[in-house]
This record gives C-alpha cells, sequence and structure tokens, in this order.
C-alpha cells in the first residue's frame, strides 16, 4: 500500500495511494487532498482506477451489510471498474463517475448543494432483463438530466428531463423517447413522447 504524501498545519496532499489485493482482483489507485483544518475542510479526491471482480465485491457487502446473500442485480455487476473524482466542501459535494460492469456503462454528474441535488446521467444498453431477471426486458440507454431535493435524507422530489434513445420491452425495443416530467408526494407529472419509425405516441 505504497503512497506519499505532503502537508501543513491545515492541508494534506496524499499522492499515488494505492491498494490492491493479492489475487489481483481488487485495485485502487487514488489521490486526495483535504484543506481548512478538520471542522469544515475542503476535500478532493481522484480515483483514475479501481477494479473489483465479483468476488470482492460479494465481500464488501457481506462486510456492509452483514447479509450473507446478495441481491440479485449485484451478483449480475461481474467485475466493475469505476474511474472519477469527488469533491466537498461543508454540505457540498460533487461527483464524475465513470462505471463499466458487465451489464453495461454509465456515465454521472451529480452536485449535492444542501437539500439540492442535480445532475446528467449517460447509459449505454444497461441489461435490465439481467439485472431484474425479468425476461420481458431487454437493454435501455438513457442521456437525462435530473434535479430534485432531499429531506430527512430521501429524495422527496424529482424531475427528469431528456431522451431514452433505446428502451427494450417485450421483445421491441422502442427508441427516441423524449421524457419531461417529475416526481413528487406519489404524484408524477409530465410528458412522454415517442418518436419511433414504427410508433409515435405522446403522453
Amino acid at each position: 500500500m505504497p503512497f506519499s504524501f505532503e502537508g501543513t498545519s491545515t492541508s494534506l496532499n496524499i499522492k499515488d495511494f494505492t491498494l490492491h489485493s493479492s489475487d489481483g482482483g481488487l485495485k485502487l489507485k487514488a489521490g486526495i487532498f483535504v484543506k481548512g483544518g478538520f471542522k469544515k475542510p475542503k476535500w478532493f479526491i481522484s480515483i483514475p482506477q479501481l477494479i473489483a471482480t465479483q468476488t470482492h465485491i460479494s465481500y464488501i457487502h457481506k462486510l456492509i451489510t452483514s447479509q450473507k446473500e446478495q441481491p440479485h442485480w449485484l451478483t449480475q455487476l461481474g467485475t466493475v471498474s469505476y474511474t472519477g473524482e469527488l469533491g466537498g466542501y461543508g454540505k457540498e459535494l460533487s461527483t464524475r463517475a465513470n462505471i463499466k460492469t458487465n451489464v453495461g456503462n454509465v456515465l454521472l454528474d451529480l452536485g449535492i448543494h444542501g437539500k439540492d441535488i442535480s445532475g446528467h446521467i449517460h447509459s449505454s444498453n444497461i441489461n435490465i432483463k439481467e439485472l431484474t431477471d425479468n425476461q420481458t426486458f431487454g437493454n435501455i440507454s438513457l442521456k437525462l438530466d435530473f434535479n430534485g431535493i432531499i429531506n430527512n435524507n430521501k429524495l422527496s422530489k424529482i424531475s427528469l428531463k431528456g431522451v431514452v434513445p433505446l428502451f427494450d420491452y417485450n421483445n421491441y425495443s422502442y427508441k427516441n423517447i423524449t421524457v419531461n416530467g417529475s416526481y413528487e408526494k406519489d404524484i408524477i407529472n409530465g410528458k412522454l413522447s415517442l418518436n419511433d419509425p414504427q410508433w409515435k405516441y405522446r403522453y
């Protein structure tokens, strides 16, 4: 677990932090920067490499939850690769992540400012059938902007706007679904439009 660091009374910079398991199934490379002391620090973490095989994901899940069995969707991820950045100050948090799995890839930009949350998600061919063990579904791709409000550590409101380029359902691939809607207090409002060569709907 080699790394180098430098710092002062109010800052710490850890360079080239690396961690890996003896079997090579878990690998982490990161850089960590903290400034401003411990009461209200500004911090930034860069992760150019994080790789975990299914065996290590299962072990981490057991440590965190104390549950012997994993949820089905977790067993389908296979080897997970993550690259990204995280930073924060007080109640503010921002992250950019590139996540690759056996069931598809996700690009995520996320920001939390107090109770407000916003971001963008771009996924490519996420295999819902494998994640849910439901043969009715197939793959889904997303290009969505979102924003919402967090109350009592729960998402009380969320708005979505963007496009679903692909959604496989019941052996048909629906394409170019436009989404503009919100969810609040168990009520869904918004519009869906389907610009598919064979189907054109607007809700």
